[in-house]
């Protein structure tokens, strides 16, 4: 009886290290820090943001997947007049040290002269790193 309530003890410690752990990840701080960094111009955070084997795939289906590669494409975007970009998510699921997310993405991008609001997918992974970090692996635009 001893041995079975320590195991039973012992699993539900687990599970609460599971769980905490799987709850230090927040969405809307992590989100929205992206956001910041991106409508800010403030490209070195944005890239900090990317674990070091990172993969964006944007509309154009070109893969990009260096953090210099990465941090060039999102400069890019702001030099050709996107802006003002905003993700919202719709489903998040955790498991483990990995969260997938999907949602919607809009942004404002200006050509000749003219504001238009474009629209889309998204779905990323976010992976906690070996420095308790959370960073984005894959980011899929669509």
């Amino acid at each position: 009886m001893k041995i079975f309530s320590s195991l039973l003890m012992a699993g539900m410690l687990m599970t609460g290290v599971a769980n905490a752990m799987s709850q230090e990840f927040n969405n809307g701080e992590f989100n929205q820090g992206w956001e910041a960094a991106f409508n800010k111009g403030d490209l070195d955070s944005l890239a900090g943001m990317y674990a070091a084997q990172a993969v964006v795939v944007p509309p154009s289906q070109q893969i990009i997947s260096t953090p210099r590669s990465i941090q060039a494409f999102w400069a890019e975007k702001q030099r050709n007049g996107t802006s003002d970009f905003r993700y919202t998510p719709v489903t998040t699921s955790t498991d483990g040290d990995r969260v997938t997310q999907t949602g919607t993405w809009s942004a404002n991008v200006r050509s000749n002269g003219v504001n238009t609001r474009l629209t889309g997918l998204l779905t990323q992974v976010i992976a906690r790193q070996d420095d308790g970090s959370w960073k984005i692996e894959v980011q899929n635009l669509q």
